[in-house]
C-alpha cells in the first residue's frame, strides 16, 4: 500500500487515476487533493489545490511522461485544469471551462486533441492544448457521460450507451441496458466497458489471433458479469482489473 490516508495525507476520497507509461502515476479526488506518485520508489508528491481550486477532481488524463508531461484534470465544476510541464518539480496551472459548468466526468488526450465528456451529455475537444474548448456533440443522447477514450482516430463515449464517432457522425456503436460508467481501449484496439450490476463489455479490436471465433471476427460484443456490484473502474494489463462498489476488485 503506497499511502493510507490519500493524496496529501487528511484522507480526502481518490475519485482517478491516470498512469504515464513510464512509472508515474497522478490520482486525484475530493477536496482538490492531487498528487503525482512514483510507482517503484512510491514517493508521493502532493499538487493539492491547483489554481487555489479545492473542488471534487473527477478525471486525470496525461499525455507525455516524466516531468515534460502535460497533465489534464477535471472537476465536479465543470473545469479542465492544465499544466503543461514541470521546471524543478513545480507546476503552474490554467484551467478553462469547456461547456455551461456541469461536471465533466472524464477527460481522454489521444491524437492529438484532448477530449472531456460532462454530466450533461456534451462532448467536447481542443485541439490547442486545452485552452480552447469546441462541443463535438451529442446532440440526441439521453443522459449524462461517464467516461470517454480517444484511440486510432475514433472517440468513444460512455454512459447509458456506448457512443462512437470517427469523424463521420455519432453513432451508438452498442445499445446497453445497463449504465456503463469506464472504459479503455487496448493496443489492439479492443474496447472494455464497465458498469451497473457488475456488467463487463468487451469488443474485440483488429489485432485478434487467428483462433479466434467468427462473432470476434464480426467484432461483436462479449458480455460477462463477474459481480452483482457496480463496476465504477477498469485498468487494463495482464491481469486486466476492475474495482468497484463496496470494495469490489475482480480480475481477469
Amino acid at each position: 500500500m503506497l499511502s493510507r490516508n490519500g493524496a496529501d495525507g487528511n484522507g480526502s476520497n481518490l475519485r482517478a487515476a491516470a498512469g504515464d507509461g513510464a512509472g508515474t502515476v497522478w490520482i486525484a479526488g475530493a477536496s482538490g487533493a492531487l498528487a503525482e506518485i512514483d510507482a517503484e520508489s512510491g514517493d508521493l508528491i502532493s499538487h493539492r489545490a491547483p489554481d487555489d481550486v479545492t473542488n471534487e477532481f473527477t478525471a486525470v488524463a496525461i499525455a507525455g511522461s516524466d516531468g515534460g508531461a502535460t497533465v489534464y484534470v477535471a472537476d465536479s465544476s465543470g473545469h479542465v485544469h492544465v499544466s503543461a510541464g514541470s521546471e524543478g518539480g513545480h507546476r503552474t496551472w490554467t484551467h478553462a471551462t469547456p461547456g455551461s459548468g456541469a461536471a465533466i466526468r472524464g477527460v481522454a488526450v489521444g491524437d492529438g486533441r484532448v477530449v472531456a465528456v460532462d454530466a450533461n451529455a456534451s462532448v467536447f475537444e481542443a485541439s490547442d492544448g486545452g485552452a480552447t474548448w469546441n462541443r463535438i456533440g451529442v446532440d440526441d443522447a439521453d443522459g449524462g457521460f461517464r467516461d470517454v477514450a480517444v484511440a486510432g482516430g475514433t472517440v468513444h463515449v460512455a454512459g447509458g450507451k456506448l457512443w462512437s464517432d470517427a469523424g463521420d457522425g455519432w453513432g451508438v456503436v452498442d445499445p446497453f441496458d445497463t449504465t456503463l460508467y469506464d472504459l479503455e481501449i487496448g493496443p489492439c484496439g479492443c474496447v472494455h466497458a464497465v458498469g451497473a450490476d457488475g456488467t463487463v463489455r468487451h469488443r474485440p479490436g483488429q489485432g485478434i489471433s487467428g483462433g479466434a471465433t467468427l462473432a470476434k471476427w464480426l467484432g461483436r460484443w462479449e458480455a460477462a458479469h463477474p459481480t452483482s456490484e457496480a463496476l465504477y473502474g477498469i485498468v487494463l494489463g495482464r491481469p486486466h482489473v476492475a474495482v468497484g462498489a463496496n470494495g469490489t476488485i475482480v480480475e481477469r
